[in-house]
């Protein structure tokens, strides 16, 4: 077991005898003696079982002394059966730090991680942008029904290589990605063991996304791009949460011309995915993949990005469509 104050939160000097850890919920430590400067100094480093025992030697102070500096501390320590190699900490501090800013301990959420498996419905910029944070984050297994190959509009600075250009998605993003990406032709029993799923649309989600997934109870989540910006789906939890049919009967029986406009946006094939926008839209939709895959927490909320700069979040209005 190793105890170490977390890593994550800034360390901050605030006077001779005073250090602050963090600052957005900071635990100030105040009046500190010599011996309790040295002692922080071990914890900040991190000690082991067996060092935790001779601490109050290494630090030449009493075991009461160290006890109360302790409790005083406890609320930002952070205790791990393996601890962390200082290497993985300097290649991918940033993923480790959210890992531990949420309560968790990345060798074991790490571990988790490496199980699970993302659907990625297109892989498109916005899809392949996705899959690389994704594998960045650490996820297993990433699958795809994207048949389309790499097209003029897909090379980019945020898409693919010209180089790249005529090669299957798949494959082209499997060279940049570098985890397991797998391409399926068909529906397959495999796909129940998804973990995840992430449907990317322009103008209206085709409701034969989302009906696949409804039908595994596989939770999901849309990324649709509009004339006005994008919006994030909250994620759907079948049969626990309203699902993207529910958001959909209400427009169609609320929105005026909806059940005459919706076929016809449905017929459109166009990307309405620019740069700004592709880039929230990810960020939005990875923070609520990981905060399932990780901690199973969710939110009710839509977010929207208008490119007037117009933010928003909101619980999206539905109508059931008896799918709880």
């Amino acid at each position: 077991m190793a105890t170490q104050i977390n890593p994550a939160l800034a360390r901050l000097w605030i006077a001779d005898n005073a250090r602050q850890y963090g600052y957005r919920q900071a635990l100030q430590v105040t009046d500190l003696t010599e011996p309790q400067q040295r002692l922080l100094d071990f914890f900040e480093l991190g000690i082991t079982s067996a060092q935790h025992k001779s601490l109050p030697g290494l630090a030449k102070t009493d075991s009461e002394l160290t006890t109360d500096l302790e409790k005083r501390i406890d609320r930002v320590l952070w205790h791990s059966r393996t601890g962390i190699e200082s290497t993985e900490v300097e290649k991918r501090f940033a993923e480790i730090a959210r890992m531990l800013l949420q309560g968790s301990d990345p060798a074991e959420l790490k571990k988790s991680r490496k199980t699970k498996s993302v659907f990625i419905e297109r892989l498109d910029p916005t899809g392949l942008t996705v899959a690389k944070a994704l594998a960045l984050a650490g996820i297993g297994k990433l699958i795809s029904l994207d048949q389309r190959r790499v097209s003029s509009a897909d090379v980019s600075e945020l898409g693919y290589l010209p180089a790249q250009l005529g090669l299957a998605r798949v494959r082209a993003a499997q060279d940049l990605v570098g985890c397991d990406m797998q391409m399926h032709s068909r529906l397959s029993s495999s796909f129940d063991e998804v973990s995840l799923a992430i449907l990317i649309s322009t103008d209206i989600v085709n409701p034969a996304s989302y009906q696949t997934w409804l039908a595994r109870d596989v939770p999901h989540l849309s990324i649709l791009f509009d004339e006005e910006g994008v919006e994030v789906s909250p994620l759907v939890i079948p049969g626990r949460t309203n699902c993207l049919a529910c958001f959909e009967k209400h427009r169609l029986e609320n929105v005026e011309n909806w059940p005459v406009i919706a076929p016809q946006l449905l017929a459109l094939d166009r990307s309405l995915a620019d740069s700004a926008m592709l880039l929230f839209a990810s960020g939005v939709a990875l923070n609520q993949a990981l905060n399932f895959l990780d901690l199973e927490k969710h939110e009710p909320l839509s977010l929207r990005l208008d490119r007037s700069g117009q933010l928003g979040s909101f619980v999206p209005k539905a109508t059931s469509c008896g799918c709880r």
